[in-house]
Formats: C-alpha cells, structure tokens, sequence
C-alpha cells in the first residue's frame, strides 16, 4: 500500500511539473482542482486502528471527550488530505468453549453484549479462529480384553475390570505357545464347541475365573487344599463355612494326596485332584458323604484341573491322553469322557466361566 502511495505523488509531481493536466483524481472520487497551474500536494495520513480491547476503546473515548472540551469539534479535513488504506493487525483467538450449563451461558453472553457496546461489532476479516484444544485430563485409552487367536500382534497389558458378561459360559484355559515357557503361559479363552479362540491381554481375568470356581455359586462355603493336623497328616481337601465360621474336611485319603478343588454351580458337589490311585486322577465328593468317587482312571496318564459348566452337568479338564497337554470333557458322573478340541498346541488348567462377578 505504501509503494501504491508513493507511485502516486510520483503520477501528481510530475504532471505537476509538465502542467499536462489540471486537476487530478484522489482517491474515493475526489478531485484535487489546480490553482494558479499547479496541482497542491497531498498528505496521506493513516485511519485510526481499531481498538484492540474494551478498555482501550474506554481510553480513547475519554481522550476524544477532553480533546473536544478543550479545543472543540473538529473542523474537516482538507480536500488534499488523503486517507491511506489501513490494513489492521488481525486478531487471532481461540474458540470459545461451550457452556458447561445454563448459568455459564448467560454470564458469557452478557459480557459479549458489554464488549459489542463499547467497542462495536467486530471486523470478521480480521478475526483468525483457532481450534487449540483447552488443557485438561486426557481420555482414557481402551485395553480389549481379549485379541483373537490370529490377530495376535501385541504385548499383553494388564487390566483391571470385572468379568465381562459376554465371557459367562465361556471356557478360558492356560498355554506358553507364544512364551515358550511352560512357567509363565499367557490366557486363552475359546467357545465351548472350540471356535472363537482368542488370547487374552491378561491373567487377571483367568485367575479370577479359577478362584471363583473354589467358591459355592451363593458364596458361602470355600474348598482348599491344607494338609491335616491328625490322622494321615496329608494333604486332603476342606471346606470353610463362612457363614457357621468353621471348617470341615471333606477327603481322609491315606495313600494320596488331593488339591485343586473345584465347587459345582448347582449343588453340593466338589470335583477335585487326587493321585490316591497312583496318577493325577479326577475325583467328586460331598460334604458329608464318603467315599470320595474317582471319574478317571489312566494307566500312565494324568488328568487336572476340573471345572464344571454352568448347568453343572459336565466337567472339563486338562489330560494328556494324546502325547500332549489338551482340553477334555465328561459327564459330571465320568461318563462320556472325550478331547473337546485339538489345538495344534499343549493347553492346560481350563476353568468354565460361570459367573460375571
């Protein structure tokens, strides 16, 4: 603008000097009439910027009022007295958040009403808007819960959540086919029937799963492992009763030992390891009741880790009837005792999720 300004005076001077014209043409329309031949040099004097604030606007309102009291109102312009093109600094803000409520709103309102008052209706050419987020808590990031079998990419990532209700009903289990460490296996979770294999992102919900499962469905009585203070003196199984405050003992096994209790969801019926008959063999008994009956019976292999399905009605369990570790299932008499699955790698320690607590 200011080169414009210049080429101008240049224009004036010379057809000033060559007295080729005169009146010239100012800028708006207005025309500049020669006297005696010569052609009065302009001033160009720059508007006024907007004020940038309602305070400065203030300021030079009171000024203008003092200046008018003392020298009075100003006199127009002279006709060479141009007005160059002012081009205002623009103003650059940041979005206004939206009202948290109702009483929010009316105080940001009246305050836009007092700022439009004072200083007027702001220039949108000059305003620059942007969107740079307020400072504040970042959202929480979602952990899945499980990833499936073939999208496995990630390390696992503990999680800290109660048992989702889509996982009720179905079968979690142990395998260290990705760690290669039969000491530290990661979780899997499947379907009864063996589809939707899926690894889960922590263990959390496996063992919460498998110390459920020493509970009876109503909480009161909890079965465990200890070993006894008379008889044999062996490891046997006992039953606390949370609610009497007492504890009872549920195997009197003299050759063996037994662990690994597990509590049917519909009645008084605890699935069990005992190697009493030589081999880690599954066993059932009753509070109350004796003898303790045995389900399996191998010649050299082994049979762990019961949990019974959500009816109560079957068990499954961990044999390695095949020449390596897999998932099986039987009827909760032992009945029907067949692999529920052939996974292309050893699984062990499976636990039927029954409840979403």
């Amino acid at each position: 603008m200011k080169s414009q300004t210049k080429l101008f005076l240049i224009i004036v001077a010379f057809l000033s000097i060559t007295g080729a014209v005169l009146a010239a043409i100012l800028p708006g329309g207005r025309t500049l009439i020669a006297q005696d031949g010569a052609v009065p040099t302009p001033f160009v004097v720059t508007a006024t910027p907007t004020p940038r604030d309602v305070f400065e606007a203030a300021t030079r309102e009171a000024e203008l009022a003092d200046l008018i009291s003392t020298v009075g109102t100003p006199t127009p312009v002279p006709l060479n007295w141009v007005l160059a093109t002012n081009t205002p600094t623009p103003w650059v803000v940041t979005a206004t958040p939206t009202a948290g409520n109702a009483a929010t709103a009316a105080v940001m309102i009246a305050q836009e009403t007092a700022i439009a008052y004072t200083t007027g209706t702001p220039d949108p050419a000059r305003i620059v808007i942007t969107s740079t987020p307020r400072p504040g808590r970042p959202l929480p990031t979602w952990t899945p819960m499980a990833v499936a079998f073939d999208d496995i990419t990630a390390t696992p990532v503990p999680v800290n959540a109660q048992m989702p209700a889509a996982f009720v009903g179905k079968i979690m289990f142990l395998s260290d086919v990705f760690t290669g460490n039969p000491r530290r296996p990661d979780a899997f979770i499947m379907n009864p029937d063996g589809t939707g294999l899926a690894k889960l992102t922590s263990r959390e919900l496996y063992d919460q799963a498998k110390e459920r499962d020493h509970y009876s469905a109503d909480g009161r009585y909890y079965a465990h492992s200890q070993k006894e203070q008379s008889g044999s003196k062996r490891t046997q199984i006992f039953y606390d009763d949370y609610v009497l405050g007492s504890k009872k003992q549920l195997t009197y096994f003299g050759a063996g030992v037994s662990w690994d209790a597990a509590w049917s969801p519909v009645e008084d019926l605890i699935a069990f390891i005992s190697n009493e008959s030589k081999n880690d063999e599954i066993w059932t008994a009753r509070p109350g009741q004796q003898p303790a009956k045995q389900l399996t019976n191998n010649s050299w292999e082994w049979d762990k880790g019961p949990s019974f399905s959500p009816d109560g009605q079957q068990i499954i369990f961990m044999s390695n009837r095949t020449g390596r570790q897999q998932i099986w299932i039987m009827n909760k008499d032992g009945g029907n005792q067949h692999q529920l699955i052939d996974l292309p790698f050893e699984a062990w320690d499976p636990v039927w999720v029954k409840y979403g607590e």
